[in-house]
């Protein structure tokens, strides 16, 4: 199936495990709040017990360096494209009015980043939604076409950090 947009989350890859999940999930909640439309419909098993929607689409993750992510950053905001940042600093706050705070008292282009994201449409960048076919469990794929390598320099290429294996699943 292919769609309209896919979720675009990238962590800097210098973050310990915990950060980069922490920094995703973080990050994702901003596209669920922000974005209602990234949301499917609620799920319900056989036996009639109901859970909470999740996204109707794809999310790729991705790591790049301070200067990948500003430069992510930079070229979205430019092409007016919905983002969320999250920095260095909110590591250190304890909950969301410091964390806007934090974000507040530094200007853009000195934002100490550690991730961005975006619900980025083919419509607005071109091959942007192609993106990247890394492969299964790879731990770093160059990503070679598509919005990534437009929004980002070739000296600044952001990577998978995890692709999910292809192949049938394990029965629970």
């Amino acid at each position: 199936m292919r769609f309209d947009t896919k979720i675009g989350i990238v962590v800097r890859a210098d973050l310990a495990a915990w950060q980069q999940l922490n920094v995703t999930a973080f990050l994702s909640s901003a596209v669920a709040g922000g974005v209602p439309e990234t949301i499917g419909e609620p799920y319900e098993d056989g036996s009639g017990n109901a859970y909470l929607p999740m996204f109707r689409q794809p999310v790729l993750v991705y790591v790049a360096d301070l200067a990948g992510l500003r430069t992510v950053r930079e070229k979205a905001v430019g092409r007016e494209m919905d983002v969320a940042v999250y920095i260095e600093e909110m590591f250190k706050t304890g909950h969301d009015a410091d964390n806007r705070a934090a974000v507040l008292a530094v200007d853009a282009d000195e934002l100490n980043l550690v991730g961005n994201r975006g619900p980025w449409a083919q419509e607005r960048c071109g091959q942007g939604t192609e993106g990247p076919r890394p492969a299964p469990m790879s731990p770093a794929v160059e990503v070679e076409s598509g919005l990534w390598t437009s929004l980002l320099r070739p000296q600044n290429p952001i990577r998978p950090t995890y692709a999910a294996p292809a192949g049938p699943r394990l029965a629970a």
